[in-house]
């Protein structure tokens, strides 16, 4: 079943994993057409394992505290990363089924070191943002024997999470193979287009905001000033990283898009856009917080 009935309108559904929407049935489907069935148990599996980390069922966690990396967040990354993965494929690259595991599994569990264990007396992942990625790295390893999984699946997975570090350059990361470097550049790419590709990415900024302050990483003074700096942000730093940290697997969204839908055009960019252009169109109107919040009035879902 699609995830969308009618493409050419890219509904705002299209990139959402909360309102009920639940993006797995899209992901196993876009799975089935790369490698067969072989990987759609664990990959189910996986997923909804997550989802009990995130929600506190899983009794080795606390749950999600993150105001924006949330489940959310995570399952529409996971979206972003298997439609990156079904381009590559059919752009002609070769994506075995232990490299979409991986990959997939890299993905769903590249925020997961801001979790906090049942035993961790912090009472915020706040405090493991600045090291969250080997933290997410750690997790993924652990799970992987919890389950009796193969051990293939941990080869490398701090180098391949390492690539959603935005102040880390990759041509500095220790060597690693091909697959490992294209993998890394889905989950880093797929991490930044559905972030900001999201219909309420605008609504969520303060949320960011207060994450990186608690966070002691925040390079803006206010949530102000952390808008007005997101379209430079976009432009200086996603960008480039776009054209040349993560150039092998970008241009297989598009592809996604064609292959899935028979539309040559990336929804992603093209959502990212809009939401810059309408956050530009505010701040000319806007001098302080309140006048933005009136424009911007859709609750992102807490889940």
């Amino acid at each position: 079943m699609a995830f969308i009935e009618n493409a050419i309108d890219y509904p705002s559904q299209f990139f959402d994993a909360g309102n009920g929407a639940n993006p797995i049935g899209e992901i196993l489907h876009l799975a089935r057409e790369i490698t067969g069935s072989d990987v759609l148990v664990p990959l189910e599996r996986l997923h909804y394992d997550i989802v009990a980390m995130f929600s506190g069922k899983d009794l080795d966690f606390k749950g999600n505290t993150m105001p924006y990396h949330t489940l959310r967040h995570t399952m529409m990354v996971a979206l972003a990363a298997m439609r990156y993965l079904h381009g590559l494929h059919f752009n002609g690259h070769r994506i075995s089924p232990q490299a979409l595991l991986q990959g997939m599994f890299c993905t769903y569990f590249h925020d997961s070191g801001m979790l906090l264990k049942s035993d961790d007396p912090a009472t915020s992942g706040v405090v493991y943002i600045s090291t969250h990625e080997k933290r997410s790295a750690q997790f993924l390893t652990e799970y992987v024997k919890k389950r009796e999984l193969p051990p293939f699946l941990t080869d490398g997975v701090g180098i391949i999470i390492a690539y959603t570090w935005l102040s880390q350059d990759p041509a500095t990361f220790p060597p690693h193979s091909k697959q490992q470097q294209m993998l890394g550049q889905v989950v880093g790419a797929a991490d930044l287009l559905a972030q900001m590709a999201d219909r309420y990415y605008l609504e969520s900024l303060p949320l960011l905001f207060d994450e990186l302050e608690r966070g002691k990483l925040n390079l803006s003074r206010n949530v102000m000033e952390l808008m007005e700096n997101t379209a430079i942000f976009y432009r200086d730093v996603v960008l480039p990283r776009f054209t040349t940290k993560y150039s092998e697997v970008f241009d297989a969204m598009q592809n996604h898009f064609f292959v899935r839908y028979g539309i040559n055009r990336n929804f992603y960019v093209e959502s990212i856009e809009k939401n810059l252009n309408y956050l530009q169109t505010i701040l000319k109107q806007c001098r302080d917080l309140d006048c933005i919040y009136a424009h911007l009035r859709r609750r992102p879902p807490e889940i």
